[in-house]
């Protein structure tokens, strides 16, 4: 049985296609209760994700899942590829973002697939909620 919190979307590793997984995001963001603010990390976040994750390796297709969680959202991002080591350049700008704007990102490889995952949470690092007026 499939689970209820999770969306699946598999798409080419063509630059046209790839706002879609940027839209699905934004959109399990949205169900999760994220202020705008939030939400428009967490469209960063994915399009960091896949900068990073088409730059590593290249691949076909880009299966991007998303799990909704009531104030939370795990993303990964992923693609066949055939690397035995994950070296992501740290200073890279992709990189120095998505674990700036995320309050949890990874790289890994997991069966045969590079997964650029993160995570965020409704609630901002600094104890305000996001959608509030500061």
């Amino acid at each position: 049985m499939p689970d209820p919190n999770q969306v699946v979307l598999t798409v080419p590793a063509d630059a046209r296609r790839l706002p879609l997984a940027r839209v699905v995001a934004v959109s399990c963001a949205a169900i999760a209760g994220f202020g705008l603010d939030r939400i428009d990390d967490v469209r960063q976040c994915t399009q960091e994700s896949l900068a990073l994750l088409l730059e590593m390796c290249p691949g076909d297709e880009v299966e991007v899942r998303c799990w909704v969680h009531s104030d939370r959202l795990e993303v990964r991002a992923s693609v066949a590829c055939g690397l035995t080591d994950v070296g992501v350049d740290e200073s890279s700008f992709a990189w120095l973002l998505l674990t700036e704007l995320a309050d949890d990102a990874r790289v890994q490889l997991e069966d045969g697939r590079l997964v650029v995952r993160f995570v965020a949470e409704a609630e901002s690092r600094f104890g305000l909620a996001t959608g509030d007026p500061q």
